[in-house]
């Protein structure tokens, strides 16, 4: 995407190619783990034209924003990977409920703003989301916190069907994780992005 953009091409058409192929290759990969060796890397190439294009866009506004989101991200992966072979952090029955409830909420309150914003209305309690108030941010941070334990999930998942299932899961479970580690880098850069306007 980056190389594209340098050429001259217009990578807009192309990010949200990038976003709709992401959506649906991740739906498919959901229901149908049995392609996940195909359909994992045609995702992974549908987000490197989404995620190219958010990054691109990232440092054209804040010069420097996206590589500390992506230090953010790799710190944090090490991180909880630490407190989960350390068992520092368990993965219990109660922990995964929890966890899958925040993420729920999470996403319900992104899919309303987001499906708002796209029909023009501004103007609801959903908006705050996308200024750089002191509660946007407490969200933000909030919701990278969910996504940062949503790798315990990832790892507790590869640990329990490691050597117990068919070895397309190994592709189920790299989805997975991107999947994850999307989340905390995006969510990275909203928070670095509020602060700097703030």
């Amino acid at each position: 995407t980056w190389e594209l953009y340098e050429r001259g091409f217009d990578i807009d058409l192309l990010m949200y190619e990038g976003l709709i192929g992401t959506i649906f290759f991740s739906l498919l990969i959901a229901f149908v783990h049995r392609l996940a060796p195909i359909l994992v890397p045609l995702y992974s190439l549908a987000l490197g034209f989404f995620l190219g294009g958010v990054t691109l866009y990232a440092e054209s506004k804040f010069r420097g924003m996206p590589m500390q989101a992506i230090g953010v991200t790799i710190t944090t992966f090490f991180v909880m990977l630490f407190l989960y072979k350390s068992k520092i952090v368990k993965v219990t029955e109660r922990f995964k409920s929890v966890l899958i409830v925040a993420v729920t909420i999470i996403m319900t309150i992104y899919a309303i703003s987001w499906s708002l914003h796209l029909f023009g209305i501004e103007t609801t309690p959903f908006s705050i989301l996308d200024n750089t108030s002191y509660l946007a941010i407490g969200f933000n941070i909030i919701a990278s916190g969910v996504a940062a334990f949503t790798l315990l999930l990832d790892f507790d998942f590869i640990e329990r069907k490691k050597n117990h299932v068919p070895k397309y899961m190994e592709w189920v479970a790299t989805w997975g994780l991107l999947v994850t580690l999307v989340w905390v880098y995006v969510e990275a850069l909203r928070i670095i992005k509020k602060v700097i306007v703030n």
